[in-house]
């Protein structure tokens, strides 16, 4: 049957950005290895704790949280500090004396001094801790090895810590891995032309013998020396030819103290090519062929204060929000973020922290002031937090409803108000998607917020195990919620995407038909047709998520090749999910027009067109 195209009168947007991307968090172990510098916590800085806490009682000075899932060990949080995000007592600050159960299977308390004036059940408070335990977060150690803290360093920052190895009665070492899901993915890191490494040492006993070593598992070390350490710091540097023809395996990069007493600082390890903004080199030229609109900083920064989210690369903390070694990042920072958004042209959506203080959102207010300024973005996005209404990020978000509204329009007050109300700063607010009523409650009730943003995922159960059943489910869903809700929110607000993709992480169907499906040329065709069904329904901005990721577990323990468009950076493989990004911002900007089909059959209705 024949069918006619016209392109609509009118368009259905104008001036409509690229596509963006989430750039995703920066891992050490599989595709999301996105930085020129590799090492983790090169700085070796001890880990910084926050965390929401929601007062349910109130005994004297001592106040109980809400749930107990958040529970620390005894006194975690003793000589630690509290600032109160809502309530009467919103502003006020102090000091945690005391914390911990007071009985067996109850949320922790907490002990406050001065005790806040007004503060009432169901009030937020942010607490923070820096907690120094043994071993040096985000590297592995056998033997005696501790962060410890120093005053001054001759050629490096104040006040930093630094890793103290201690050789008594046998060897110790210290160690961080990378690239370690070889095993399935091969190599994600390979190691190509001249490499650098340096890093500062200082002897504190009269013989210490200290060896680096880097490697590949079952090949030759890259890298192999002993350094001659002094009783005064010395920096020692490395340059060495990477020749990574051997079989896959983790990387490994060791440091090995025989006998005596060290201290090590800033170490570093990237290849020796320069890097503007501290991103990979193969990373940079992957987004300047997507050409995303925006880049969204998302990494799970919900616990991370702004003086470390614009802290130097070696001076900047770990940080983590939810109890357990496993949650503890180590994130890239806001001026790194900032210079790829501009070496690449992109917006900046700038993911800011519910548990900041009113002082730090006043920070980033004059600090997005400058980046305008510096880099001449067009606009800035900045979000209050991430998925508030998800009880996985409870310990850093607002699952109710007032005290989100009451907390992040004090926040985006403060925003506006310091950075001198500009038409260039959209500020935004998460609802959950399949919740078209939050989206209302939201955008009526909340002030100084510009943007509704939603997660329109899709395809989130497989049953079906024939091939031509499954890529038949691909196409099912449509952006009806989007289209019914979007174009009529309260206050003028308008709806943006933060996140889509597929999720296909339930359903019956195997890990094999899954992830057939997942990655062939009808899942790219998919994806471009949700995000053309976005952008007539009224949606300018949007985010794919995610950047990089090579697989995850679906409900079954199973990996599924979810949710990255790309598998790998080294060099960059691209999913039918990405070369479908890739082929929409070559052609989808600018005034975007409907194409109207006229056919019988059924050619149009499957037919989607811009």
């Amino acid at each position: 049957h024949a069918a006619e195209l016209k392109r609509a009168a009118s368009p259905v947007q104008a001036d409509v950005p690229a596509i963006g991307v989430n750039l995703g968090a920066w891992g050490s172990w599989g595709a999301d290895q996105l930085m020129h510098q590799v090492l983790k916590n090169p700085g070796f800085e001890a880990t910084t704790d926050r965390t929401l806490v929601i007062v349910s009682e109130i005994h004297g000075d001592r106040v109980t949280d809400d749930t107990a899932w958040l529970k620390r060990g005894q006194n975690f949080w003793s000589n630690g500090s509290f600032y109160v995000l809502t309530g009467v007592a919103a502003g006020k600050r102090g000091t945690v004396l005391t914390s911990g159960q007071t009985e067996k299977d109850r949320p922790d308390s907490f002990m406050l001094s001065p005790f806040p004036q007004g503060l009432g059940a169901g009030d937020c408070i942010m607490l923070e801790a820096e907690i120094v335990q043994p071993g040096i977060p985000m590297w592995w150690s056998h033997g005696r090895i501790v962060s410890t803290e120093i005053s001054t360093r001759d050629g490096a920052k104040p006040g930093s810590q630094v890793a103290r190895m201690h050789a008594q009665m046998a060897p110790v070492q210290l160690i961080s891995y990378l690239d370690t899901i070889s095993d399935r993915a091969g190599k994600l890191l390979p190691l190509q032309g001249k490499w650098q490494f340096s890093v500062w040492a200082k002897r504190k006993s009269k013989q210490a013998s200290l060896r680096v070593k880097f490697q590949r598992q079952r090949s030759r070390p890259f890298l192999d020396v002993r350094l001659d350490t002094d009783s005064e710091w010395k920096k020692f540097e490395f340059e060495f030819d990477a020749t990574d023809n051997g079989p896959p395996g983790s990387l490994e990069l060791i440091f090995t103290l025989d006998q005596g007493e060290v201290l090590l600082d800033d170490a570093q390890l990237s290849p020796q090519a320069a890097s503007k903004s501290g991103f990979d080199a193969e990373l940079i030229r992957l987004l300047k062929t997507l050409k995303p609109g925006y880049l969204r900083d998302w990494q799970g920064q919900l616990g991370d204060s702004f003086d470390n989210r614009i802290a130097p690369v070696l001076q900047r903390k770990p940080t983590r929000y939810r109890p357990g070694d496993s949650e503890i990042l180590l994130l890239y920072g806001l001026d790194e973020f900032m210079a790829l958004c501009a070496e690449v042209g992109a917006q900046p959506w700038v993911t800011g922290s519910g548990l900041w203080r009113d002082d730090e959102w006043e920070a980033l207010a004059l600090y997005l002031k400058q980046a305008k300024q510096q880099w001449g973005f067009r606009e800035i996005l900045v979000e209050f937090g991430n998925e508030n209404w998800n009880m996985i990020f409870r310990p850093g978000g607002y699952t109710n409803h007032n005290d989100l509204l009451q907390r992040a329009n004090r926040a985006f007050a403060m925003l506006r108000e310091k950075s001198g109300q500009p038409v260039w700063l959209k500020t935004i607010l998460g609802a959950q998607y399949v919740n078209p009523s939050a989206w209302q409650q939201l955008a009526m009730k909340s002030k100084n917020t510009s943007h509704i943003t939603v997660a329109p995922y899709f395809l989130y159960k497989l049953d079906a195990e024939n091939i031509a059943e499954a890529e038949a489910a691909l196409f099912r869903e449509n952006e009806q919620l989007i289209s019914k809700n979007g174009s009529t929110l309260n206050q003028g607000k308008r709806v943006s995407v933060y996140e889509v993709n597929f999720h296909t992480t339930s359903g019956k169907a195997g890990a094999e038909t899954k992830n057939q499906i997942l990655t062939n040329a009808a899942s790219g065709v998919a994806l471009a047709r949700r995000l053309m069904q976005t952008t007539l329904a009224g949606v300018r901005e949007q985010a794919v998520y995610s950047l990089t990721g090579l697989d995850t577990y679906d409900e079954q323990r199973r990996l599924i090749k979810l949710f990255g468009i790309t598998s790998a950076l080294r060099p960059a493989v691209l999913r039918p999910t990405g070369l479908a990004l890739q082929m929409l911002n070559q052609v989808m900007q600018g005034d975007v027009y409907a194409l109207n089909c006229n056919g019988s059959g059924e050619e149009c209705s499957a037919l989607t067109g811009i």
